[in-house]
């Protein structure tokens, strides 16, 4: 196994990404609508429903 090593190096360019990653994650988990979304999912059609199961099989 060859390890180079820049990638044990901290990299402030990946750290900064890292942040900005956590904080768009953040952001979108603590959204109102999308709770609002999810309590509301079981409500949907039978058909919506069967929608987003072929959606989320990819």
């Amino acid at each position: 196994m060859i390890v180079k090593a820049g990638y044990l190096e901290p990299n402030s360019t990946d750290e900064t990404q890292t942040e900005n990653d956590e904080a768009e994650f953040q952001a979108f988990a603590n959204n109102p609508t999308l709770e609002k979304w999810y309590k509301e999912l079981p409500k949907s059609k039978e058909e919506n429903l069967e929608k987003l199961r072929k959606l989320w099989k990819f």
